[in-house]
């Protein structure tokens, strides 16, 4: 589910000061808000986490995420939602494995595993899938992965841009995604302020809103629009994106700086 997945990588933000852009190793842990239901039935009561963490090593970083939401409807009935991920990408943006699970009530909807890969940064590859079944596609050669993708954009907002296109391969898939990245206006504070290292949060930060559309094809709707508050080092304080079954937002309640590798 591409709509589940992106949370991940938006949550992986881009920097717009004047250094060279950087991203902070952290973890992040969200609360989640469900903006608008689309489920057959009133919800009566719901609850619901995010946690992302975020790692670096000498060659390559390494991402793992669950989101969990539970919801008790009318009747007597609940519903439980989770989505797992778990990736790592070469710092050289050569290759990315991924293994990304969403399940309904226990059962498993269209999980997904494999290892995209090229020859050298910035040729053609291929993504091979051994989940749900073998399969070998083509990588395009315009295809970043996550965190390449936002350092990119982050050397575009260096330079005065506002709106930032790219292709995006984040593993939610068998082929990756054309991105519409706008810069529309300054983060707002967080209220109340997570717990944790929040000197993290100290730096400029801004809000975005970026469209996500299938890479084959010409429809004009997105697959999904994501909404984000981020900060320079890469910490997503608020997300709202769209999971089908909910309009939910990530609210930032606790964050802890991880450690740099020694290379």
């Amino acid at each position: 589910m591409k709509t589940v997945i992106a949370w991940a990588a938006a949550a992986i933000a881009f920097t717009g000061a004047a250094e060279a852009a950087t991203v902070q190793p952290h973890e992040a842990i969200y609360e989640i808000t469900v903006k608008e239901w689309r489920l057959p039935g009133a919800v009566t009561s719901y609850k619901g986490t995010q946690i992302l963490r975020l790692e670096s090593t000498c060659k390559a970083w390494r991402l793992t995420g669950g989101f969990a939401i539970t919801a008790q409807l009318q009747g007597g009935r609940s519903l439980q939602f989770e989505s797992d991920i778990n990736s790592s990408e070469a710092k050289d943006g050569s290759r990315l494995t991924f293994d990304h699970k969403t399940r309904m009530n226990g059962k498993d909807l269209a999980p997904i595993r494999g290892v995209a890969s090229r020859p050298h940064p910035g040729a053609a590859g291929q993504v091979r899938l051994s989940v749900p079944k073998d399969q070998t596609v083509a990588l395009p050669k315009e295809a970043r992965f996550p965190v390449q993708s936002f350092l990119w954009a982050a050397r575009q907002v260096e330079q005065g841009k506002r709106t930032m296109n790219y292709v995006l391969f984040d593993g939610s898939g068998p082929e990756p995604m054309r991105v519409f990245e706008l810069l529309t206006g300054t983060a707002a504070a967080i209220r109340p302020p997570p717990k944790g290292d929040t000197q993290l949060l100290s730096g400029a930060s801004w809000r975005t809103v970026g469209s996500y559309h299938r890479y084959s094809g010409n429809a004009a709707e997105p697959i999904t629009t994501i909404t984000q508050d981020v900060h320079d080092n890469g910490v997503g304080s608020a997300i709202t994106f769209d999971i089908g079954l909910a309009v939910v937002q990530l609210k930032l309640r606790a964050i802890r700086k991880l450690p740099e590798p020694s290379c």
